[in-house]
Parts: structure tokens; C-alpha cells; sequence
């Protein structure tokens, strides 16, 4: 009988709930923040803004819908709204007119709602995926006539009250989340976009270049031979101890005659303590920002990371990834590696410290043997 009682109570909360939403979301928020959406022709279109205020590794993952949306319209005004973390993807980003902080330390920049006022977007699309509520009324504020935009969640239906349209994915927990960025286009202009066309892009400038290549030779590295290791992941399930990257690093010298280890600056501590396990044959690169990492992995061979940007920064690379993943399992197929061969490791438990190093060279070396040598055979 108690079992029966908390069920009905369960269901009346959650109706109450769904109530208050539709209240919320479908009577006051269309009355607070009113939008007089101006229907709009794709070969109209002058000016869109792409809301994308949020984590390195989803600015990445969202360059193949800058691309294709200049690809269309080479003469298209783009600006993005981006957080003070994610902006150096796209610094150099030549299809990206402007670039404007909107989240800095994690915090709305209201100053910067002024600037993308001026700006007078005829189309909004808010990237950001788990704050929809937020960045509706936001796109409300910078425009009350733009036609917003927003992927729409399969549980939460109310939130068609906040945009002019709700990008549907019914599958969107399976398919990599390059390609749902792709559903803006497809669904709001109703044309057809190959999924290939998802590649995530990164734009390096010719100095990081320089530097990566500068360090190769004088490490009298040959480029294409080094696996990478990197060490810093942003969330404490996502992170390895020392312990275990010396574990991974003593097998993978064994394949590898240089392994090259990266970090955050946060984490360089970490890194020393591990570097001084060896001696020749395990070197560190500091990197000033991700497009300087980015020229760096693009010299590699193979990159070894927990879940984090990293992953994304290779795969913009085309270099293959073994990536650590921890319990997750109705979101990891979208953060998988985009186009490139990898492996992924995922642990049952809650942070990746479970996963043994063994498991992961094996993973690393059954990709290497897969892949072609440098000379084109297998």
C-alpha cells in the first residue's frame, strides 16, 4: 500500500510540475519577453548570431555549423556569443565577423547584450543546450523580432514557448553532436546537409605552426612518430591519477620512442611529478591556448585523453584518439571522436580512476596496429 501511495503522489508532483511550467514558459514568458518573429528567406538572411557560451569542446564541436552556414552564404554577417573559455577556438576563425564574451567566469556579461543589440541578428540560434530557459529570455533581450532557435529536448516540450522553432532530434542522445549542430540549418531553412560535413575545423595561426615544428626539430622529433598524452580533464570523474599516467606512459614507451604530455596550466604540478619518473623519451609542451595545442597534435600520432576538448581538438586534427570515458552512458556516443579512427574506454563507475591503464594501451595498441604506417601500409 506504501508503494502504491508514493507512486501517486509522484505522479501528482510531477503534474504539478509540468503545470507550472506550461504557466511559466506558455503564459507569463511570452507576455515579459514578447517576440514579433519577422518570417525571414534563407536567401534573405545578412545577419545571424550563434549563441555558443559554454566549453571548449562545444565550440569545437558546433565550427561545422559556421562552416556550413558561410559555405551557403559567403557574404553572411556571423557573429558568436561565446564565454571567455571557448573564445580562443575561433579567434582566428576567419567566417566569424565578430566574436563577443557574453559568460565570463561563468557569469552573463550584461555589457555585452548592448553590443549584440547593435548588431540587429535576423536569427538567433542558441547553441547552449542546458540552459535553454536562460538564453531564450537572453535572445529576447538582444532582439524581440529575430527568429530564435533552439534544440529542443525530447522530455521537456514546453520550451516551444520560449523560440520561434525547437530543433527536434529524436535521436539525439546517439548521434555525434557535430552533426546535431547541423540540425539548425536543416530543419530551420528545410534543406539537406551531409553528415560528413560535420568535421569539426580549427584555424591555427602561422606562429603556432612555427612553434610546433620549432619544437620537433629541436627535440629531433619526426613528425607523425609521438603519442600524446594529455592529463587535465575540467571534471574531478573525468581526471587519472599520477599514479596511473606513469603506468600508461612506461607501457606506451614501449611502442612510442617519445611521448609528448600536456596540461592545463592547473595541472602542471601534476605534470612535473610525472616527468620526473623519466628521463629521455617523455617530454612536455606548454601550450598558450587550444590552437596552439591544436598545431601541436597535428604533428602526432596518436592521442591518449580523458573526456574532455581535447578528444575534439584531435579528431579537428584527424588524429586518431583513445578517450576515457566514466559512466555516462546516454550521452557518450554524442562526444565520441568525429571522423577519425579511435577507441573508447568507458567505465561502469562514476569517475574514470577505475579504469586500469592496461585497458588503455591495449586500446592504444590495437588502434595503431589498424591504422596505416607512415609509409601507407597497414
Amino acid at each position: 500500500m506504501s508503494t502504491l501511495h508514493d507512486s501517486f503522489l509522484r505522479r501528482i508532483a510531477d503534474a504539478i510540475e509540468r503545470g507550472n511550467k506550461v504557466f511559466w514558459y506558455s503564459m507569463v514568458f511570452p507576455v515579459v519577453f514578447p517576440n514579433r518573429t519577422i518570417p525571414i528567406q534563407e536567401e534573405n538572411i545578412e545577419r545571424v548570431l550563434i549563441i555558443r557560451s559554454d566549453a571548449i569542446g562545444d565550440m569545437i564541436l558546433t565550427t561545422p555549423l559556421f562552416r556550413a552556414l558561410k559555405s551557403r552564404h559567403p557574404e553572411l554577417r556571423l557573429w558568436v556569443a561565446a564565454s571567455d573559455r571557448n573564445a580562443q577556438v575561433i579567434d582566428a576563425d576567419p567566417d566569424i565577423e565578430k566574436i563577443i564574451v557574453l559568460v565570463k567566469k561563468r557569469k552573463i556579461v550584461w555589457s555585452a547584450i548592448r553590443s549584440l543589440r547593435a548588431f540587429k541578428p535576423q536569427i538567433i540560434m542558441n547553441c547552449v543546450t542546458n540552459e535553454t530557459t536562460k538564453y531564450g529570455m537572453i535572445a529576447r533581450l538582444i532582439s524581440r523580432t529575430a527568429f530564435t532557435v533552439a534544440l529542443g529536448h525530447p522530455e521537456r516540450a514546453e520550451y516551444a514557448a520560449l523560440y520561434s522553432r525547437l530543433i527536434r532530434v529524436p535521436d539525439m542522445y546517439t548521434r555525434w553532436y557535430a552533426d546535431i549542430m547541423l540540425e539548425f540549418i536543416r530543419q530551420t531553412f528545410g534543406i539537406s546537409i551531409d553528415a560528413k560535413k560535420a568535421f569539426p575545423h580549427i584555424v591555427i595561426e602561422e606562429e603556432h605552426l612555427q612553434r610546433a615544428d620549432s619544437f620537433f626539430k629541436s627535440s629531433m622529433l619526426r613528425i607523425g612518430e609521438p603519442a600524446l598524452v594529455n592529463i587535465s580533464a575540467g571534471q574531478p570523474r573525468k581526471r587519472w591519477s599520477n599514479e596511473k599516467y606513469i603506468a600508461l606512459i612506461t607501457m606506451l614507451r614501449k611502442r612510442f620512442d617519445t611521448v609528448i604530455l600536456t596540461s592545463t596550466p592547473e595541472d602542471r604540478q601534476n605534470a612535473d611529478t610525472i616527468l620526473r619518473h623519466f628521463g629521455a623519451g617523455v617530454l612536455y609542451y606548454d601550450a598558450e591556448n587550444i590552437r596552439a595545442l591544436a598545431a601541436l597534435i597535428a604533428r602526432c600520432r596518436i592521442v591518449v585523453t580523458p573526456d574532455t576538448s581535447v578528444i575534439h581538438v584531435a579528431a579537428a586534427e584527424k588524429i586518431p584518439v583513445v578517450a576515457m570515458y566514466s559512466n555516462a552512458k546516454s550521452v557518450v556516443p554524442q562526444w565520441l571522436p568525429f571522423g577519425v579512427p579511435f577507441s573508447a574506454v568507458v567505465t561502469e563507475e562514476y569517475f574514470c580512476e577505475a579504469i586500469d591503464p592496461r585497458e588503455v594501451f591495449a586500446n592504444v595498441a590495437e588502434l595503431i596496429d589498424a591504422l596505416p604506417n607512415r609509409d601507407g601500409k597497414s
